[in-house]
């Protein structure tokens, strides 16, 4: 496996506030190209779907994680759930894309002080 593919695999285990999730990439299924499944704490990502949309399905999934483990996963509603995950996914892609190299720079910076 080349280092370019390394670089651009997805974790198997994210930290959503402090916990941690499994990553899995499974099959296509219908529908559905990425899942939480908050009480077990595991998040499938389809593993067809190129790299740069896996990792995207990652952030949304990871939204969905956190509103699981913060209680508002209990409380939404389905689609007012997806609404929020989809509008964070797309504006902190947006962030990352424009300002993520500031952004890791300022904050690794400002764990030593």
């Amino acid at each position: 496996m080349s280092s370019t593919s390394k670089k651009n695999e997805l974790p198997r285990v994210v930290s959503v506030l402090g916990q941690p999730f499994r990553v899995h990439m499974v099959p296509p299924k219908e529908d559905c190209v990425g899942e939480t499944h908050g009480d077990t704490h595991l998040i499938e990502i389809d593993n067809s779907l190129n790299s740069a949309r896996q990792w995207r399905i990652l952030l949304h999934e990871y939204v969905h994680a956190t509103l699981y483990i913060n209680g508002l996963g209990n409380v939404l509603d389905g689609d007012v759930e997806e609404v929020i995950a989809q509008s964070l996914e797309y504006s902190i892609t947006q962030f990352i894309h424009k300002y993520g190299i500031q952004f890791k720079e300022a904050v690794e910076g400002d764990r030593h002080e």
